[in-house]
C-alpha cells in the first residue's frame, strides 16, 4: 500500500507503517496533526495540510495525533468537523501499529456516507470572514487617501481576497475588502437544505444528567451513512454543553437551532413538537422523530 506521509520525518513513518502492509493495494494520505508542511510544530497546522489534500485528492485521509481526539475536536471544531465531514476521512490516536492504519483504511473505503455540508459551509464561512478581516485590517487605512502608495497596497489586497474566495471585478472585491463585516445573525443558511440527522442534546440525547443510550444508538448506528449535528436551544449555555458532551466522548458538532433560520434539515430527533421548533426557530425538517 502507498502510504503519503506527511509527517517531521515523513520517509520513516512511511516505511514503519507499510511494515506488513507491502503488498496489500491501496493509497492513503498519514497526517501528523501537530506538523505543517514544513515539520514545524504549530498549533496543529496538519489539519490544514489535511484539508487541502481533501479537496485535491481523493485518497482517503487519516490524521493522527499523540493528542486525543476529543481535545482536537474540542479545540479546532471548525477545521475538525470540516475534515469528519468529507466522506473518507479518519482520525487514529498515536501510537499505533500498521495493521491498525491497515484496518483504518479498509473502514474508510468500505463506508458510503453523505458528506457534512453544513460543517463545510461552517468552515468555509469562518475561514473566509477570517482572512477577510484580516485583509481589510491591514489597508482600511488606504481607502482614505489617494496615493500611489495605497493604490498598490489596495491592488494587493485584492489579489489576497481573490485568493481566499471573494468573487468580482478588481473594483467590485476593493468594495467588499472596504465594506467587508464579519456574518452575524441567524440568516446565514435562508433557502438551504442540510443532509443528515440533527438530534436536540437535553431530554433527547442527555436525560436526568445521564445519556439517553438509546438515542446515542441511534445516532451511532446513523454515523455509518448520515452525517450527525446536535443542536440544542440552550444558546447561552453551548460551551458547558460542549464540555459536558466531551466527557461523555461525545465528538459530533454541537450548533445553535437558532442559526438554521430560513435552512431544511432532513431528519430531526427533538422532544418539542415540530410546529413548536418550526415557528420559534424559523427552520423546515423533511422527517420529523418526536422523542
Amino acid at each position: 500500500m502507498k502510504i503519503n506521509a506527511i509527517f517531521d520525518n515523513g520517509d520513516d513513518f512511511a516505511t514503519y507503517y507499510n511494515n506488513g502492509n507491502e503488498n496489500k493495494s491501496g493509497e492513503v494520505n498519514l497526517v501528523y496533526a501537530e506538523s505543517n508542511r514544513n515539520g514545524a510544530r504549530q498549533e496543529l497546522k496538519g489539519l490544514d495540510t489535511a484539508l487541502e489534500l481533501t479537496r485535491s485528492n481523493s485518497n482517503p485521509t487519516i490524521i493522527c495525533s499523540f493528542l486525543p481526539e476529543s481535545y482536537v475536536a474540542s479545540k479546532f471544531g471548525n477545521t475538525y468537523f470540516a475534515l469528519m465531514a468529507k466522506k473518507r476521512v479518519g482520525f487514529l490516536r498515536l501510537p499505533f501499529a500498521p495493521s491498525v492504519l491497515l484496518s483504518k483504511y479498509q473502514e474508510l473505503m468500505q463506508i458510503e456516507k453523505t458528506e457534512d455540508l453544513l460543517s463545510i459551509e461552517i468552515n468555509q464561512m469562518s475561514t473566509f470572514d477570517s482572512q477577510m478581516g484580516t485583509i481589510q485590517h491591514c489597508v482600511s487605512s488606504y481607502f482614505r487617501e489617494d496615493s500611489e502608495r495605497g493604490r498598490s497596497a489596495i491592488a494587493e489586497a485584492v489579489v489576497k481576497a481573490r485568493a481566499v474566495g471573494a468573487i468580482g471585478t478588481d473594483e467590485e472585491i476593493a468594495i467588499q475588502i472596504r465594506d467587508f463585516k464579519y456574518r452575524t445573525g441567524n440568516n446565514l443558511f435562508v433557502g438551504k437544505f442540510f443532509p443528515g440527522i440533527f438530534c436536540d442534546i437535553q431530554n433527547t440525547l442527555i436525560k436526568d444528567g445521564k445519556v439517553n443510550e438509546k438515542m446515542l444508538g441511534i445516532l451511532q448506528n446513523f454515523s455509518k451513512t448520515k452525517p450527525i449535528t446536535l443542536w440544542t436551544g440552550a444558546t447561552l449555555e453551548i460551551e458547558s454543553i460542549k464540555a459536558d458532551l466531551v466527557s461523555h466522548n461525545i465528538l459530533w458538532r454541537l450548533i445553535p437551532k437558532e442559526i438554521l433560520y430560513g435552512a431544511e434539515v432532513e431528519i430531526a430527533y427533538d422532544d418539542e413538537e415540530l410546529l413548536v421548533l418550526t415557528e420559534r426557530y424559523g427552520f423546515k425538517v423533511r422527517d420529523f422523530v418526536k422523542v
